[in-house]
Protein backbone atom coordinates (compact mmCIF):
# COMPACT_ATOMS: atom_id res chain seq x y z
CA UNK A 1 0.00 0.00 0.00
CA UNK A 2 3.23 2.54 1.07
CA UNK A 3 4.50 2.03 -2.62
CA UNK A 4 1.05 2.55 -4.49
CA UNK A 5 1.00 5.85 -2.58
CA UNK A 6 4.43 6.74 -3.47
CA UNK A 7 4.13 5.63 -7.14
CA UNK A 8 1.00 7.80 -7.40
CA UNK A 9 2.28 10.66 -5.48
CA UNK A 10 5.73 10.59 -7.68
CA UNK A 11 2.88 10.56 -10.99
CA UNK A 12 1.24 13.50 -9.55
CA UNK A 13 4.25 15.34 -9.20
CA UNK A 14 5.15 14.86 -12.98
CA UNK A 15 1.89 15.99 -13.70
CA UNK A 16 1.25 18.74 -11.55
CA UNK A 17 5.06 19.56 -12.54
CA UNK A 18 2.96 21.74 -15.36
CA UNK A 19 3.67 21.62 -19.07
CA UNK A 20 5.42 24.62 -19.31
CA UNK A 21 7.27 23.71 -16.13
CA UNK A 22 8.59 20.76 -18.17
CA UNK A 23 9.94 22.46 -21.57
CA UNK A 24 11.20 25.51 -19.47
CA UNK A 25 13.62 22.89 -18.24
CA UNK A 26 17.11 22.52 -19.79
CA UNK A 27 18.08 19.34 -22.01
CA UNK A 28 20.47 18.15 -19.27
CA UNK A 29 17.31 18.41 -16.07
CA UNK A 30 15.31 16.80 -18.33
CA UNK A 31 17.51 13.99 -19.14
CA UNK A 32 18.35 13.80 -15.41
CA UNK A 33 14.94 13.55 -14.33
CA UNK A 34 14.11 9.79 -14.57
CA UNK A 35 10.20 10.04 -15.00
CA UNK A 36 10.64 12.06 -18.21
CA UNK A 37 10.72 10.54 -21.48
CA UNK A 38 11.42 11.78 -24.87
CA UNK A 39 10.89 10.67 -28.51
CA UNK A 40 14.64 11.71 -30.61
CA UNK A 41 14.62 11.53 -33.80
CA UNK A 42 17.95 9.63 -35.20
CA UNK A 43 19.92 10.13 -38.12
CA UNK A 44 21.82 7.54 -40.66
CA UNK A 45 25.22 7.23 -40.85
CA UNK A 46 25.48 3.74 -43.12
CA UNK A 47 24.64 1.33 -41.12
CA UNK A 48 24.25 3.25 -37.80
CA UNK A 49 21.32 4.91 -35.94
CA UNK A 50 22.51 8.02 -34.00
CA UNK A 51 19.94 10.11 -31.64
CA UNK A 52 20.29 13.65 -32.79
CA UNK A 53 20.60 14.96 -29.47
CA UNK A 54 24.02 13.01 -30.08
CA UNK A 55 25.57 15.18 -33.09
CA UNK A 56 26.97 18.34 -33.94
CA UNK A 57 27.29 20.44 -37.16
CA UNK A 58 31.37 20.34 -38.33
CA UNK A 59 31.17 23.21 -41.40
CA UNK A 60 28.85 21.56 -44.01
CA UNK A 61 28.72 17.97 -42.29
CA UNK A 62 26.71 16.35 -39.13
CA UNK A 63 29.11 14.51 -36.95
CA UNK A 64 28.73 12.20 -33.73
CA UNK A 65 30.24 14.26 -30.56
CA UNK A 66 31.66 11.11 -29.33
CA UNK A 67 33.25 7.71 -30.87
CA UNK A 68 30.14 4.91 -32.31
CA UNK A 69 30.66 1.67 -32.28
CA UNK A 70 30.85 0.70 -35.91
CA UNK A 71 31.25 -3.27 -37.27
CA UNK A 72 34.25 -3.03 -39.04
CA UNK A 73 34.01 -7.26 -39.06
CA UNK A 74 31.35 -9.64 -39.68
CA UNK A 75 31.18 -13.57 -39.44
CA UNK A 76 29.24 -16.51 -37.79
CA UNK A 77 27.54 -18.02 -40.98
CA UNK A 78 23.98 -17.55 -41.97
CA UNK A 79 23.04 -15.36 -39.12
CA UNK A 80 26.00 -13.43 -39.68
CA UNK A 81 26.75 -11.60 -36.68
CA UNK A 82 29.43 -8.56 -35.77
CA UNK A 83 32.64 -9.99 -34.49
CA UNK A 84 34.95 -6.83 -34.52
CA UNK A 85 33.55 -3.12 -33.29
CA UNK A 86 35.49 -0.74 -33.99
CA UNK A 87 34.90 2.91 -32.15
CA UNK A 88 34.70 5.89 -34.79
CA UNK A 89 33.21 9.70 -35.14
CA UNK A 90 30.64 9.38 -38.21
CA UNK A 91 30.45 11.93 -40.00
CA UNK A 92 27.57 12.82 -43.02
CA UNK A 93 26.95 15.89 -44.92
CA UNK A 94 24.05 18.24 -44.48
CA UNK A 95 22.71 18.73 -47.81
CA UNK A 96 22.82 15.05 -49.70
CA UNK A 97 21.81 14.05 -53.51
CA UNK A 98 19.66 10.56 -53.73
CA UNK A 99 18.97 8.44 -56.85
CA UNK A 100 15.69 6.64 -56.36
CA UNK A 101 14.11 4.21 -58.72
CA UNK A 102 11.80 5.85 -61.37
CA UNK A 103 10.22 2.44 -62.45
CA UNK A 104 10.51 1.54 -66.35
CA UNK A 105 12.07 5.26 -66.57
CA UNK A 106 15.59 4.59 -64.68
CA UNK A 107 16.40 6.36 -61.69
CA UNK A 108 15.87 9.74 -60.06
CA UNK A 109 17.99 12.20 -58.44
CA UNK A 110 16.12 13.45 -55.26
CA UNK A 111 18.10 16.19 -52.87
CA UNK A 112 17.47 17.59 -49.65
CA UNK A 113 19.23 18.36 -46.31
CA UNK A 114 19.06 17.45 -42.84
CA UNK A 115 16.82 19.31 -40.49
CA UNK A 116 19.27 21.24 -37.77
CA UNK A 117 16.66 21.72 -35.16
CA UNK A 118 13.54 19.36 -34.09
CA UNK A 119 10.28 19.87 -31.99
CA UNK A 120 10.74 16.60 -29.70
CA UNK A 121 8.15 15.36 -27.57
CA UNK A 122 8.53 15.55 -24.17
CA UNK A 123 6.68 13.08 -21.09
CA UNK A 124 5.94 10.29 -19.37
CA UNK A 125 6.01 6.87 -20.28
CA UNK A 126 2.93 4.45 -19.47
CA UNK A 127 0.92 1.63 -21.19
CA UNK A 128 -0.29 3.35 -24.09
CA UNK A 129 2.96 4.89 -24.77
CA UNK A 130 4.48 8.50 -24.10
CA UNK A 131 2.07 11.00 -22.45
CA UNK A 132 3.15 14.07 -23.70
CA UNK A 133 3.16 16.50 -21.98
CA UNK A 134 5.09 19.42 -24.42
CA UNK A 135 7.34 19.81 -27.27
CA UNK A 136 10.74 21.09 -27.01
CA UNK A 137 12.80 22.59 -29.34
CA UNK A 138 16.37 20.60 -29.77
CA UNK A 139 19.29 22.13 -32.37
CA UNK A 140 22.32 20.65 -33.30
CA UNK A 141 24.87 22.31 -31.48
CA UNK A 142 28.36 23.53 -33.58
CA UNK A 143 30.79 20.89 -32.45
CA UNK A 144 33.35 22.45 -30.15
Amino acid sequence: MKKLILIAISLLSVSSFGKSKVCDQSWAQIDANFRLQTEMPKVQFGTVFVSVDSLCVNGENLETKQAVGVCSKWGGGEASACQIETPQILSTPIAYAKDISAGETGFETITGSIPLSYSIPVGTSNEAGLSVLCKKTLAIPHCQ
